[in-house]
């Protein structure tokens, strides 16, 4: 009888070792897909990265059309400085003026 324990006791004992294996494996591999979803998912993850650079891109048009823009302004703001004739027009259509002896037609309904 004692043979048989003997045999159950190296049973239980390798079995031991290859459960011992197993929880070391699968404790590494939940540890490397942890890893892996900080990298991901994590503040400062792949998925953070790509939204910095769509946020970036999207400032960047912005920047684009606003530098367009103050162009254009500045554009008009020399024009209104120095050009009599463009002040005329701009004060005629802005503000409706006229001219001495001009008569302003005024029309009802649809605007063009």
């Amino acid at each position: 009888m004692q043979g048989r324990g003997v045999k159950r006791a190296v049973r239980y004992g390798a079995s031991s070792h290859q459960s011992r294996s197993r929880l070391k494996f699968w404790l590494v591999v939940c540890v490397m897909l942890g890893m892996m979803f900080w990298d991901i998912a994590g503040p400062y993850g792949i998925w953070k990265l790509y939204r910095l650079e769509v946020q970036r891109q999207e400032l960047y048009q912005k920047n684009v059309e606003l530098v367009k823009l103050n162009t254009k302004l500045r554009n008009n703001l020399a024009r209104l400085e120095h050009d009599r004739q463009y002040q005329e027009e701009v004060v005629r259509k802005e503000l409706g003026w006229v001219r001495d002896g001009e008569i302003l037609y005024q029309f009802v309904g649809k605007d063009k």
